[in-house]
């Protein structure tokens, strides 16, 4: 125990003399700043994407208004090509009196008839301020395009200048401000951890020294009198030798008749028979049977859950490839009980069993393995590329 608190004592630095309740306040008020930095932080990044949107439909704006005032430049230039046409017929009219006429003909010296043109100097003066007064509603309506395309634009590089602002807010305060806060979270996250295992450490050492005193006598001298047989008994070996018979049952056990748990031996007692007793396949039978019950009775007592057990020869004494097992051997009928018990227990428990021959049962989705221990031939052994 001085052990580990003098390991649970290398703690941060800053939070290390603070105890687990102010350490849990801290992280309730970092929770609470994170919260309020994080609705600020979605607060701002909401408003910039309103902005986006504004600028979006500004700049769809100005771009609708600039084609427009393309066309009026289009449709002022083709009046102005209007009014030079025009001014152009009308100089001819003035200038006709001024051409000189052919009375005669020039091949018959006949004379030529003379004919009477009607003057279109007025209709063009007409024409022409018709032209006059459209050019100037176009140039009326260009100057308010113009005026209307400079506030839309003005008003897109406010908004485009407040997003930048609020993008800079966004990257330069908020962001490092929450991640700062996650960091300060962490550490006293660890801090809280650290100082409960010390509270945890120091609780164990105030009960353990009571223990002590107790188990001291008059004279300051340890009286360890502690009875562990005394307390197998009381505690565990019922329902010890209520799972051994259990499992006992289940797995055929030849000429059963009942069994008990020796808590001198601290094993089982199958018939009145002890198990050194019994010819050596038995025992490694009652070996596997024994150390199932424990993890049965570990679980039951939510002590130690114990997520895998390894199995060697549980139905037959370990041999050499090639040599004979002997008559002491289990049968057929108690090894398939045994394995199919395994089997059927398979989610309460990883379990590998290393046997030489295995029974003839429905392993069901069991992974079976077979080691040939013969090199090229399959896998040798447990060890992938290794042989002996």
């Amino acid at each position: 125990m001085e052990a580990i608190k003098e390991k649970e004592s290398l703690g941060i630095q800053e939070e290390e003399t603070l105890s687990a309740a102010e350490i849990q306040q801290e992280i309730n008020n970092l929770l609470e700043e994170i919260s309020a930095a994080e609705d600020s932080l979605k607060q701002t990044t909401q408003h910039d994407e309103e902005i986006s949107e504004l600028i979006i439909g500004l700049t769809k704006s100005i771009s609708e208004s600039t084609v427009l005032k393309g066309r009026y430049d289009a449709l002022r230039t083709r009046y102005e090509a209007d009014m030079r046409r025009l001014t152009f017929i009308a100089e001819a009219d003035f200038h006709k009196d001024s051409i000189p006429k052919i009375e005669r003909c020039p091949f018959c010296n006949g004379e030529l008839p003379k004919e009477k043109t009607q003057s279109c100097l007025d209709a063009a003066i007409a024409e022409a301020d018709k032209i006059e007064l459209r050019i100037k509603d176009l140039q009326s309506a260009d100057e308010a395009l113009t005026y209307e395309i400079d506030r839309l634009q003005r008003r897109r590089d406010g908004y485009v200048r407040e997003q930048q602002q609020v993008q800079s807010s966004i990257r330069g305060e908020l962001r490092p401000q929450v991640d700062a806060l996650r960091e300060r979270l962490v550490r006293y996250t660890v801090a809280l951890e650290r100082a409960k295992a010390k509270e945890m450490v120091r609780y164990f050492s105030e009960v353990l020294n009571d223990q002590l005193l107790k188990l001291h006598n008059e004279d300051g001298e340890l009286a360890l009198n502690f009875d562990v047989r005394a307390r197998i008994r009381e505690v565990l070996q019922k329902p010890m030798e209520k799972l051994l018979t259990e499992i006992l049952e289940k797995c055929k056990y030849e000429n059963y008749v009942g069994s008990r748990f020796d808590e001198d031996l601290c094993d089982v007692v199958v018939n009145g028979s002890e198990k050194m007793t019994q010819g050596q396949g038995f025992r490694a039978f009652l070996n596997t049977v024994v150390a199932l019950a424990v993890q049965e009775l570990m679980n039951q007592f939510n002590l130690h859950k114990t997520h895998l057990l390894v199995m060697d020869s549980p139905i037959l004494s370990l041999k050499e490839r090639g040599e004979d097992v002997g008559t002491e051997i289990t049968s057929e009928s108690m090894r398939g009980a045994l394995f199919k018990y395994m089997v059927e227990h398979e989610s309460d428990r990883q379990t590998i069993v290393l046997e030489n021959t295995i029974p003839a049962i429905d392993y069901k989705d069991a992974n079976l393995i077979h080691f040939t221990r013969t090199v090229g031939d399959g896998r040798y052994g447990l060890i992938e590329g290794y042989t002996e």
